[in-house]
């Protein structure tokens, strides 16, 4: 049987961890839940737009055939086709882009863990944190391998102004729609 003083030092240790655990919790929802609401909002946009455009139904198209002839009147076969191929490639690489913006690419990183990992490396806690650095140094060297000197290659964008960077692409593609009120602000 356990003395009670040792399972009351244990119940405080539990009560204490749960408390930094929840608070740790709160701190990083703050920070994620709007980036991951935006970001969501983004790609089902420029997903159901894309598949709209790409896997025509008779519903669909009874349903937002007057959105599809805003966007492409019907005048000259070839232009039509021509600027739905760059619409569609377009929403392509939008959606392709939303999909990459993962937490660890969106949020700035938490110093206050990695101070604590680094703190307590030898104790195996920091193996999560050592992977997402790794993944971070790995992604930036394969990123620089795309065959381009400096003066031509495009600069790394943090989370938010790629945030910022798909919402106004999506915006352009969707004037063409005249669906700009979608992204209005009290809609994202």
């Amino acid at each position: 049987m356990t003395p009670p003083a040792q399972a009351g030092y244990r119940d405080g240790i539990t009560a204490g961890k749960n408390a930094r655990l929840q608070a740790g919790f709160d701190q990083g929802f703050e920070l994620a839940a709007p980036y991951a609401r935006q970001v969501g909002a983004l790609r089902g946009i420029a997903a159901s737009l894309l598949s709209l455009l790409t896997v025509p139904t008779a519903n669909a198209t009874k349903n937002a055939g007057h959105i599809l002839q805003a966007a492409f009147p019907p005048s000259d076969e070839s232009s039509v086709s021509s600027k739905r191929d760059a619409v569609v490639a377009e929403l392509r690489e939008l959606v392709t882009a939303l999909g990459r913006l993962d937490a660890n690419k969106v949020l700035p990183p938490d110093e206050e863990a990695e101070a604590h990992a680094r703190e307590h490396e030898d104790e195996g806690i920091s193996e999560v944190l050592r992977e997402r650095r790794e993944m971070r140094e790995m992604e930036a060297l394969m990123s620089g391998l795309g065959g381009q000197d400096g003066a031509g290659a495009k600069k790394e964008l943090s989370g938010a102004e790629a945030v910022a960077e798909c919402q106004r692409r999506l915006a352009q593609v969707l004037a063409a729609f005249g669906l700009e009120s979608v992204l209005s602000p009290d809609r994202s």
